[in-house]
């Protein structure tokens, strides 16, 4: 599942992914917002997930959210708690240039990898909260500067 509404050409990645999928009854290329986006993330394991302005992306946090793997798409990556193991090893991330091999990515996956990767974002997942990111940036900064908080 993804879609192409968003902020328009962010790295050229939402029009490259309707290029290469919107024809495609395999993938749930959406041109247009949709009501039942909700719906139709849950029936996916992994959901494209390009990323948006400035290093983020608003779809990675709503997937793992959301209980469901994100296929991270940029031209470079930040990826957010990169110490967190469970996180990083949970997710996939490729190159816009390497969308067209995105099938490679998934083949090796069954289901009970699928599962596990699903599980271990399981673990991680309250940092993506409001709470989860309020106190992570709370301890970030105390960190900084013991004693000033």
């Amino acid at each position: 599942a993804g879609s192409t509404d968003g902020p328009h050409n962010i790295d050229c990645v939402r029009s490259k992914m309707l290029r290469l999928f919107g024809s495609s009854n395999k993938y749930n290329i959406m041109k247009k917002k949709v009501r039942n986006w909700k719906e139709l993330v849950a029936k996916h394991a992994f959901i494209l997930s390009p990323r948006g302005y400035g290093h983020g992306s608003i779809r990675l946090t709503e997937v793992v959210l959301m209980g469901r793997i994100p296929i991270v798409v940029g031209t470079w990556f930040w990826i957010p708690y990169p110490e967190m193991t469970n996180f990083t090893t949970s997710i996939l991330s490729i190159h816009r240039d390497q969308m067209h091999k995105i099938e490679r990515y998934l083949q090796p996956e069954t289901q009970d990898s699928i599962r596990e990767r699903i599980e271990k974002l399981r673990t991680v997942r309250h940092h993506f909260s409001t709470q989860g990111i309020i106190q992570y940036i709370w301890d970030f900064v105390s960190e900084a500067r013991p004693g000033h908080i």
